[in-house]
């Protein structure tokens, strides 16, 4: 199993769509964790939704202290073998953990990967 951890700040506006960019993957896998960092935006309801809709969103609720925090705290919540990141405003293509997690299982001396932006 992998970890998705999805940092989360008052975006509200875009968290559906990066959430759901997982939830629609071909590599089903995984496990996600939303990190929200004390955001005022109504981003909570969003993140509690998703969790009651599918067991695999672990929500994660903490006072604001910066994106690097978000992702400590990602960290200590997730349970992968590979832990991939996004930011609450992007998304991933419908195929992207798969082939990523297939660059992993190949090269196990892999430690990091990055990709391009499209």
């Amino acid at each position: 199993m992998i970890s998705v951890l999805i940092n989360n700040y008052n975006y509200s506006e875009y968290l559906s769509d990066a959430v759901n960019s997982v939830l629609q993957q071909d590599y089903q896998d995984f496990e996600i964790v939303i990190v929200d960092d004390g955001s005022t935006d109504g981003s909570e309801d969003i993140i509690k939704d998703f969790a009651k809709k599918d067991s695999r969103v672990r929500p994660v609720f903490k006072s604001n202290g910066g994106q690097l925090s978000t992702f400590n705290a990602g960290f200590e919540h997730a349970t992968g073998e590979i832990l991939f990141f996004l930011d609450a405003d992007d998304k991933y293509c419908c195929d992207y953990l798969r082939k990523a997690t297939n660059i992993f299982k190949q090269y196990q001396e892999c430690d990091f990967l990055c990709t391009a932006l499209q």
